[in-house]
């Protein structure tokens, strides 16, 4: 489970033919580059989380995560910058409308799971266990106070099917996304830091999802358009649906 320390926000740390890895998925990292005979330094966002083989990994601000205890060395490279409220409320934003965007285009392709192939069925998993872990960032790191969720209106009918879509993958998803959240003040600099690569990864997110969807709607008959409006009391249409095709 990630967790936040704003003590590591911003601190640059480098090695000598320092490992980055990536997360796949809760707990687990695989390699993912390093530099042979050179110097590697990285920018901390202040999340870190306990892998599965025992270490501690912190996240860098370009989405990579490093094992400290390895040998990777904290460097004062230059005073960090402070950012006003402002600039981190402005990430947050966008993490916020990407992951709107996202949860609704999923509700919709666990819907019709079955008319997707293996490899868009992972894709969607994924899209998913990246948004769950996004709304779970804000809405338990502490750096955003009067956060409020909701839930997509005249979906409702679709939660179930994207629940059993997740149970089925050994996870679970929950029928609200984060709909407002505000950066604390004496915070924002940590924010800014932890929300940059967030927006970042939403943003990415969303053209996957975005074509993940488009590959959707181009098998669906004219009897499942229907039954979609029926099944949103006419609120997802044909013509808002097609519109993304």
């Amino acid at each position: 489970m990630i967790q936040f320390n704003s003590k590591y926000t911003g601190q640059y740390y480098q090695m000598t033919n320092g490992e980055v890895f990536s997360r796949t998925s809760v707990g687990i990292f695989k390699y993912a580059s390093a530099v042979t005979g050179g110097t590697t330094v990285v920018q901390l966002t202040g999340y870190y989380e306990k892998s599965a083989a025992g270490n501690m990994m912190y996240q860098t601000t370009t989405g990579g995560w490093i094992n400290i205890s390895a040998g990777w060395q904290y460097q004062a490279y230059a005073p960090i910058r402070m950012y006003s409220t402002k600039d981190a409320q402005y990430y947050v934003d966008r993490v916020i409308k990407c992951n709107a965007t996202i949860f609704e285009n999923n509700l919709l392709c666990a819907r019709f799971a079955d008319k997707l192939t293996d490899d868009e069925r992972y894709m969607l998993y994924d899209l998913q266990t990246r948004l769950d872990q996004r709304n779970s960032e804000l809405l338990s790191d502490g750096l955003c106070s009067e956060q409020k969720v909701s839930s997509p209106p005249g979906y409702s009918a679709w939660y179930s099917y994207l629940q059993s879509f997740m149970t089925d993958a050994i996870s679970g998803v929950t029928a609200t996304i984060v709909v407002i959240a505000i950066v604390v003040a004496s915070l924002s600099t940590a924010a800014y830091f932890a929300y940059k690569y967030l927006a970042s990864e939403a943003e990415r997110d969303v053209k996957y999802s975005e074509e993940l969807t488009k590959e959707l709607l181009s098998k669906l008959t004219p009897e499942e358009y229907d039954q979609l409006m029926r099944e949103t009391q006419g609120i997802v249409t044909k013509q808002k649906l097609t519109a993304k095709l």
